[in-house]
């Protein structure tokens, strides 16, 4: 009876103390750090699910440093919709005192939210939206007000008034910066002006950010994140305080673009320190130390018992006892890839020759190389643009080269060539024109578009990425099943068409088939044939 008792304590303890608990997941956090977004999202589609906000959250941030946001949209407003939901893990302080804190739907911590709300605004922006730029970085800065309402706190530096427009008194740089930038993209501005001046009294260095866009002396905005944020780790006698340890130490490293150098807008090491959840701590410090009183307690009716009933009870009191300290565990589960810092850098596109060089003081393998950059779209005021740098030992090699390998949709082969699946380097999208330079390249002139979808689709390669809802796997030239172009001026592309890749592992009958009859086209042309 008593084993049986034991072992039931053991397995609630178990259960209930998992429940808030979250491993860091070395695979995603890696595949981010060294810049492997595809593999990222190959691993999100196939891993357990986490819950369907920090799911959507780590998709919509790995989708967006491969240059694929605009493609991600359904993402980022299914992300929107929940972070619209407010009062995110609040109110819970009762459920939390009787109950396991697992009973609560996690969706972020206050400061993770406001970067997501970040990140879809930044999304937002890359687009052209910029209504709906404003909008998202409105939603963080009324996030972060409501939140230092409920705990009666400020942030010491939060100015307060002055500011027709932005009326928030939050600590966030960078959301008023993009709230700025929203407002200027509609036209708007005296409320950018205002946006850019709360932005500038928080951290140095954004006043110059916020002129530059005002005066017109950039028609480019290049939005550039780095690092890992905090991890989130349990702390105190019993586990019960969630602390936030830096993964990426803070400092006041500048980025360099081209020849110029620019300081960080925001550092999210800080904001985690304004914007945590702490309301908890006291319920779980009571609960450790009820757990303490019930095990001794237990412990001591156990040793002392004269007869089986008040053994039981006194294994029943170390039950409950360790119930009571598994339920005071802190909360662990986080946003695993945020960024540690993000950089707001404006650019004459006008002036740009060339490759545009990346890099962090101080860390060579943050350098990233956009071997091209596009200029404005007729009618475009301001291009934003979005990179998500590496942070290791070194940088790759397809980071640094500067050269684009491959041809995509958004760039033109300086020679005709084959596809990829035919031995080539052109992973453009069919379309009766490319279908004339792989005419010109040796394929046979009766091919056409259709013929060539058919052979991917014999291949199993789905050409691009219309109804998967940002929800795809990795590009064909990284062994996957996918054909698209990301935006050339992110990281995903540089990954993709300034790397060196193997070559096409034929997988149908019908490609191996037409690589054998060119191969001996070229023999024969070669060896004088006609």
């Amino acid at each position: 009876m008593r084993g049986v008792l034991l072992m039931l304590v053991l397995v609630l303890v178990l259960v209930l103390g998992a429940c808030a608990s979250q491993r860091p997941d070395a695979h995603l956090i890696e595949d981010v750090r060294s810049g492997q977004f595809g593999y990222a999202r190959s691993y999100l589609r196939h891993s357990p699910s986490r819950g369907a906000f920090t799911d959507l959250a780590h998709l919509a941030l790995v989708n967006l440093a491969d240059g694929m946001g605009e493609e991600s949209e359904r993402v980022f407003n299914d992300l929107y919709d929940l972070l619209r939901l407010r009062g995110v893990n609040a109110g819970s302080r009762l459920a939390a005192v009787v109950l396991h804190e697992g009973v609560k739907v996690y969706r972020g911590e206050p400061f993770e939210q406001a970067m997501l709300y970040a990140a879809i605004a930044i999304q937002k922006a890359v687009m052209g939206d910029f209504d709906n730029t404003r909008a998202a970085a409105i939603g963080a800065l009324e996030l972060l007000d409501e939140f230092d309402d409920l705990r009666y706190a400020r942030p010491a530096d939060a100015a307060g008034g002055g500011h027709p427009y932005a009326v928030q008194d939050t600590g966030f740089a960078l959301g008023y910066m993009l709230a700025g930038l929203g407002a200027l993209g509609m036209g708007r501005e005296e409320e950018a002006r205002d946006y850019f001046l709360r932005g500038a009294e928080l951290r140095e260095g954004l006043g110059e950010v916020g002129r530059v866009l005002l005066e017109g002396g950039a028609d480019g905005l290049l939005i550039i994140d780095y690092g890992l944020g905090p991890r989130k780790v349990a702390a105190g006698r019993s586990g019960e305080v969630e602390a936030f340890v830096a993964r990426t130490p803070s400092d006041a490293r500048r980025v360099r673009v081209g020849s110029d150098f620019w300081a960080a807008a925001e550092d999210v090491n800080e904001l985690a320190a304004l914007y945590a959840w702490d309301d908890l701590r006291g319920v779980r410090g009571a609960k450790a130390a009820i757990g303490d009183v019930l095990v001794t307690g237990g412990a001591v009716v156990t040793a002392t018992g004269d007869n089986d009933t008040e053994t039981l009870i006194g294994l029943g009191l170390i039950g409950l006892g360790l119930l009571s300290r598994a339920s005071a565990a802190a909360d662990t589960r986080q946003i695993e890839i945020l960024p540690q810092r993000v950089y707001l850098v404006p650019i004459r596109l006008a002036d740009l020759r060339g490759p545009l060089t990346i890099e962090v003081e101080g860390d060579p393998g943050s350098r990233l190389v956009l071997p091209m950059v596009r200029s404005r779209r007729e009618g475009e005021h301001l291009r934003v643009m979005y990179v998500r740098l590496l942070s290791g030992a070194g940088a790759p090699e397809w980071a640094t080269s500067g050269q684009i390998r491959y041809v995509g949709d958004a760039s033109e082969p300086a020679l005709p060539d084959l596809p990829y699946i035919l031995g080539g380097r052109d992973v453009r999208t069919p379309t009766a024109r490319v279908m004339r330079d792989y005419h010109a390249a040796g394929l046979d002139s009766t091919l056409t578009s259709n013929d060539m979808r058919e052979l991917y689709r014999s291949e199993g390669i789905r050409i691009g990425v219309d109804g998967t809802g940002g929800n795809f796997g990795r590009h064909v030239l990284e062994g996957g099943n996918w054909l698209f172009t990301p935006a050339v001026e992110s990281t995903g592309f540089v990954r993709l068409f300034a790397g060196a890749h193997p070559p096409h592992e034929p997988r149908s009958k019908a490609v191996r088939d037409l690589i054998r009859t060119l191969r001996e086209r070229i023999d024969t042309h070669e060896g004088g044939g006609s």
